[in-house]
């Protein structure tokens, strides 16, 4: 019987899913839209998790392999409320993967910015900051002790994703457009990428049913599974942002360096709330796309900014393993197996070269 180790990475722009053996190979993969069940609901989650882990069910059917651990990072697993419909989830899917007679395998189920910490430090201690789509922060101690700071919603003072700072920089070009605040170079970066000649014109991107002709074609592929009064293709324009501040725009500095401080805020937050003191040298992970991609750093020199100033120790990890591979790694922690450097080397490799 060939033991195997699953994991899932279901943030909120894509599910991608991985199964290796005790050394690291591959045996299984998918990819499938997001899959947060705040957006979806129950059934659609459900629906998107089944069929990324198509591929697995199709492989145990065969015989021979058995599930020996499985990790979960599930974007809207936010509060003990979202944990027991997750958990739920979760529950049926292995049910419906290993069948009703066989036990089911253990498993780790946090939400998603969890992978990125464990991605990124040797033992899952430390504080992670991810910026993606949305921004949230994280933390664990030595002794367990885990914590999330924001990350549920904007309308709770939660940001810092590139959402976030892609609306920020169209509310910047709404205002300067009729005079209430300074220009700002990412007026014309915007218009440029919609092919609009003015920024009001945005708003046809907003009209149900409406297709302005100068959609850019990458943006008419982005998924919109809700109704919502800003479209998510609004999102793709936050590496705009960083393009103006590193021309000096001090509109999109200031954007930047704001939410920069309120995730560094958030992570400060989490440590001491985890009980780590001034003189700790505690690893702090960066993760997400904005931060792992972005052509300005003055997001990222305002977050450690904000947490070196309490924490001067700090060892700040940009993070450059896949979150797919933390959540392979905790499939091993689920099952209670250690992981060699050389087997965690390669599952970072594996999980890095899927869906490139």
């Amino acid at each position: 019987m060939k033991k195997l180790y699953a994991g899932i990475d279901s943030g909120n722009s894509k599910t991608a899913f991985a199964c290796v053996t005790s050394d690291g190979a591959l045996v299984s993969s998918g990819l499938a839209p997001a899959s947060n069940y705040q957006t979806l609901g129950r059934a659609g989650c459900l629906a998107r998790l089944r069929a990324v882990v198509a591929p697995l069910k199709n492989l145990l059917s065969e015989g021979g392999h058995a599930i020996e651990g499985f990790g979960f990072g599930l974007a809207g697993l936010d509060r003990p409320r979202d944990f027991a419909v997750l958990d739920g989830i979760v529950k049926e899917l292995l049910l419906e993967l290993c069948g009703s007679d066989a036990p089911l395998p253990p498993i780790v189920i946090l939400n998603d910015a969890f992978l990125s910490l464990r991605a990124g430090t040797v033992d899952g201690v430390g504080v992670a900051v991810s910026a993606g789509t949305s921004g949230n922060c994280v933390g664990m101690n030595g002794d367990g002790v885990r914590v999330q700071i924001g990350g549920i919603a904007a309308e709770l003072g939660d940001g810092g994703g590139g959402f976030d700072i892609a609306l920020a920089g169209l509310r910047a070009a709404g205002r300067a457009r009729d005079g209430r605040a300074p220009a700002t170079m990412i007026s014309d970066l915007y218009m440029q990428a919609l092919g609009i000649a003015d920024i009001a014109d945005v708003v046809d991107f907003m009209i149900p049913g409406n297709t302005p002709p100068e959609i850019p074609a990458g943006m008419q592929s982005v998924p919109m599974d809700i109704e919502q009064p800003i479209p998510p293709m609004i999102g793709m324009l936050a590496p705009l942002v960083f393009q103006a501040a590193a021309h000096g725009d001090i509109v999109a500095h200031d954007i930047l360096s704001g939410f920069g401080r309120d995730l560094g805020v958030a992570a400060r937050v989490a440590a001491f709330k985890l009980g780590f003191g001034p003189d700790d040298s505690f690893r702090l992970v960066l993760g997400g796309s904005v931060l792992q991609k972005a052509t300005d750093q003055t997001f990222r020199n305002a977050l450690v900014q904000e947490v070196s100033s309490m924490y001067p120790e700090v060892k700040v990890h940009t993070l450059v393993e896949p979150p797919l591979a933390g959540a392979l790694v905790y499939a091993f922690d689920a099952a209670g197996v250690g992981v060699a450097p050389a087997v965690r080397t390669k599952i970072s490799e594996v999980a890095g070269g899927l869906f490139a």
